[in-house]
């Protein structure tokens, strides 16, 4: 269906845009029964997926492949939002 191709081609375009911030030699990341696959912009909790809105999703990918380093808004916007104008409510919305 239109639908399932639309979904696929952004999780397609999201995959390419978070290429270009994840560190090349960190594919995974560990913390307790959860494992965030960075190369495959996976989430799993105990082997099984989890499902998170596109924002969310990539949010959590951005900040564990930076873990360990402040981001500020500034960067969060151009990588997460790609520029797009965004409230400060909307941001700490998400990051919450």
């Amino acid at each position: 269906s239109g639908r399932a191709e639309l979904e696929e081609w952004n999780s397609l375009t999201a995959l390419s845009r978070r290429s270009a911030w994840i560190p090349e030699i960190m594919v995974e990341i560990t913390l307790g029964d959860v494992v965030i696959n960075l190369t495959r912009g996976l989430v799993l909790k105990g082997n099984v997926p989890v499902v998170l809105p596109n924002r969310d999703h990539s949010l959590l990918l951005y900040l564990a492949a930076n873990a360990g380093r402040v981001i500020s808004k500034e960067e969060l916007l151009k990588n997460v939002w790609g520029n797009r104008i965004v409230e400060d409510s909307a941001i700490a919305r998400t990051i919450s």
